[in-house]
């Protein structure tokens, strides 16, 4: 505990629980405990974490927040019948208390764009070589290739301004230790949209304002 008596994520603090004696202090470990923000689209589905099960779900599209959850590192999984999904994820730090996970099965609609791809390829094949389609690049990563701290610091974003992290692509940098600088790209056009900093320790995020080219702390 080299910080005056706790972790430098803050997921362990040491904290006094009274005297014995009445002189003698009595220490306690106080544990940060998970919280996660999982996202489903199965119904009737069961979520697991660790092979232990968390809830089950209600309806086709949903948001559960587990927990309290020790920190460590989880398997969580979407079981529903002859669908799954799974994500590991490492829970640990102030920063990932609410760290969104999302398990998703394959949908109908993702199979039916599955069925015309085997078309177009088998009406390919019998009219000839087709030419090569353009593929769109996107300035910067989504969402779930985002480090722990920088996904943290879109949540906040998402939260506070509405925005929908699949809307937009993000690249993550950090200008200082433990601040992390996000920049918001629009999906459709690579226009950059809005850049947002993040102190990852003292949870404290700032907008930049294009007018004063400088960072104004969000409330």
């Amino acid at each position: 505990m080299p910080h005056n008596g706790y972790t430098s994520d803050h997921t362990l603090k040491v904290v006094t629980a009274g005297h014995q004696l009445l002189v003698v202090p009595v220490y306690k470990l106080q544990v940060t405990t998970m919280h996660p923000k999982i996202e489903t689209n199965l119904k009737d589905a069961d979520i697991e974490a660790n092979g232990a099960k968390l809830s089950t779900t209600k309806y086709s599209h949903e948001n559960y927040t587990a927990g309290p959850l020790m920190p460590g590192t989880y398997h969580f999984k979407l079981v529903g019948g002859a669908d799954s999904a799974s994500k590991d994820a490492m829970l640990k730090g102030k920063s990932n208390v609410n760290q969104k996970i999302k398990l998703l099965v394959a949908t109908k609609t993702s199979a039916k764009d599955d069925a015309s791809s085997k078309d177009e390829d088998t009406q390919t094949a019998t009219a000839g070589p087709k030419a090569p389609s353009v593929v769109k690049k996107h300035t910067g990563n989504s969402y779930d290739h985002l480090t722990s701290p920088a996904q943290t610091a879109v949540d906040r974003i998402s939260d506070a301004d509405g925005v929908d992290t699949d809307d937009y692509t993000y690249t993550e940098s950090e200008p200082h230790t433990d601040v992390y600088e996000i920049k918001l790209y629009d999906r459709d056009t690579n226009k950059l949209t809005d850049t947002y900093r993040y102190d990852n320790v003292n949870d404290i995020w700032a907008k930049h304002d294009q007018s004063s080219g400088k960072f104004v702390e969000v409330n």
